[in-house]
């Protein structure tokens, strides 16, 4: 049901923003990685493309990425009973390597004024695969343009992604809640 919507949202999002798409297209492909926080640690990396148009200064696209992520287990219990291993799998596991397909709609600012400038954006959405849940991506950086309409960017970024499936009885992994600090890298085409 929440994909149906998005992906009725960002088609209408995308139709209205058509008028003049030669010009105002625009392209990211970025890679990065973060870290875990609280009391979960790991790490995560991704790899993800970005499709929209630019409106004055602004950016308004939808994405989809790739993310693998190596979560050390707070929870690991060596000698867990066969009923909590049969309810919660991973909790006898050290390690937990996942990996999942995040979609979301990814607003930014695109100054062009100067050749450097500073980059805000804010991705919202889903997170599907062995990790599945909505996220809420907010981030900060520099943007270098390089040509009329090619730059790189670097931002820094917090992520919070809340997984229903990881909400245990057992502590510390209680709240089913990922909070990630990291950075990612940008080609803007």
């Amino acid at each position: 049901m929440i994909m149906k919507r998005m992906i009725l949202f960002m088609s209408l999002v995308l139709s209205v923003v058509h008028l003049d798409a030669q010009t105002k297209y625009r392209g990211i492909v970025e890679g990065g990685y973060s870290f875990l926080q609280d009391n979960k640690s790991g790490l995560s990396l991704q790899v993800s493309t970005i499709h929209g148009v630019r409106l004055g200064s602004y950016f308004i696209g939808g994405g989809i990425g790739l993310e693998g992520n190596q979560i050390d287990n707070p929870s690991y219990t060596p000698q867990a009973g066969s009923q909590l291993l049969n309810e919660f799998p991973y909790i006898g596991l050290k390690t937990v390597s996942t990996t999942s397909v995040p979609v979301f709609f990814d607003f930014r600012s695109m100054w062009d004024r100067h050749a450097v400038m500073p980059v805000f954006d804010l991705r919202v959405g889903v997170s599907f695969g062995e990790v599945f849940g909505p996220f809420v991506e907010p981030g900060a950086g520099i943007r270098i343009r390089l040509y009329h309409v090619i730059a790189i960017s670097a931002n820094v970024f917090g992520k919070i992604l809340y997984d229903p499936g990881f909400v245990t009885d057992v502590p510390p992994c209680t709240d089913g809640l990922f909070k990630q600090v990291g950075m990612r890298v940008a080609l803007e085409f």
